[in-house]
């Protein structure tokens, strides 16, 4: 990434130093003989200086970001030859706080390819620019799934102001408590609007379904 598309490589960055307390940048680190590539941090340490941190001491969700973010802008993405990133709950060990820039950081590799999310977190919808046009609704009836855009009554509560994205994925996750599995299943469309990154309130295993019902256009 860094030789080919350093910009890319500083936008990861910026993501790390913005979402982990004192983290500077993630590089890559090979080994030729040995056919082997590994990552290591760069870390502020308490007198203001740098230091170089070893994986094995990276939090886990570091290196879970790094992954993340590694995905979103990755080469083939950005090239155009991948048409679909599918990522499951990428806010795991973050702080709801900094969810506002994972979302920034989806909705920029969205330019580039279909990206769609699937999460349990309310909060990563707690977003002005979350567009209710991106979202999909998965509903199981216990015969089958079927997924679909949100219903009339759903769309007029929130262009009304009565519910608001995130109500709807705790409304989900009530519904699907009580047996109903609602989920609620975003899918955007590279190119149509800086807005539109899907996020799925669901259960683990429905990306799957949602991934393959939704295709770029």
């Amino acid at each position: 990434m860094e030789r080919l598309h350093p910009w890319a490589k500083e936008t990861l960055n910026g993501y790390l130093f913005t979402m982990i307390d004192n983290a500077v940048a993630v590089d890559g680190a090979e080994v030729t003989e040995a056919d082997l590539a590994f990552v290591v941090g760069r870390s502020r340490q308490a007198d203001g200086s740098v230091a170089r941190v070893d994986r094995r001491s990276l939090s886990e969700g570091t290196l879970r970001l790094t992954a993340v973010l590694a995905a979103l802008f990755q080469r083939a993405a950005l090239d155009g030859a991948m048409p679909l990133i599918a990522i499951e709950e990428p806010e795991i060990s973050l702080h709801p706080p900094m969810l506002g820039a994972l979302y920034d950081a989806l909705v920029a590799a969205s330019h580039n390819t279909q990206v769609i999310v699937t999460t349990q977190s309310a909060d990563l919808l707690d977003n002005v620019a979350a567009d209710p046009m991106h979202l999909l609704v998965a509903r199981d009836d216990g015969t089958g799934t079927a997924i679909g855009p949100i219903d009339d009554s759903g769309r007029h509560l929130l262009a009304d102001g009565v519910l608001t994205l995130p109500d709807s994925c705790a409304a989900a996750k009530c519904d699907r408590a009580r047996g109903r599995q609602l989920s609620v299943c975003p899918v955007h469309r590279p190119k149509a609007s800086p807005a539109a990154v899907a996020s799925c309130c669901t259960t683990r295993g429905r990306v799957a379904h949602s991934g393959l019902a939704s295709n770029p256009t």
